[in-house]
């Protein structure tokens, strides 16, 4: 009996440390908005870049679901990213749901025949503002893939994104004015 529980004792002792190395806490790829904060006016256009950082190694490919206020900022177009074009092969990208953006954005962008490797731009999101406020741009979900279909893990901090608009001047009569507020 007492040989059989040391016995795994050491086995779960020897086994361990080398189940653990392979892991560590910085094993993500943060995925962040680039600038952290975007200010715009109604009707302006602004690129929005989401880049991962450093950890972003062998990525070849990724599926990205984009969430923001829909009453707020419309998007416009969806790129591939630097890091992607700057790749020695050619890259793929589908907007998923341009048919229908409704509060999310859902793109897929492959590296076609080369992985890329972090800090830098994947997608770039071109926005524009239709009313005063502010939104958050959040990731809904995320998935990375190596050159071998495997996952990255990752981890994301939102983005956000300020509308301002001009108040409108149109000449007014006083009468129309007070009519207003009877």
């Amino acid at each position: 009996m007492l040989n059989t529980r040391m016995g795994r004792l050491l086995t779960v002792v020897l086994l361990l440390p080398l189940l653990l190395a392979g892991t560590s806490a910085s094993a993500f790829t943060v995925l962040s908005f680039v600038s952290a904060t975007t200010e715009l006016s109604c009707d302006e256009a602004r690129p929005i870049d989401v880049w991962v950082d450093i950890e972003a190694a062998d990525l070849r490919g990724v599926s990205l679901v984009l969430e923001f206020d829909p009453l707020l900022i419309n998007p416009i177009a969806v790129e591939v990213g630097q890091l992607f074009t700057d790749a020695p092969c050619g890259s793929f990208l589908r907007w998923n749901n341009a048919a229908a953006v409704g509060d999310s954005i859902y793109v897929d962008v492959a590296g076609l025949g080369c992985s890329v490797q972090g800090p830098g731009a994947i997608v770039r999101i071109w926005v524009t503002g239709i009313a005063d406020g502010s939104t958050l741009i959040k990731v809904r979900s995320v998935i990375l893939r190596d050159s071998v279909n495997q996952p990255i893990a990752a981890v994301w901090t939102p983005g956000h994104i300020i509308v301002a608009c001009a108040v409108p001047v149109t000449d007014r009569s006083w009468a129309t004015l007070k009519s207003a507020y009877r």
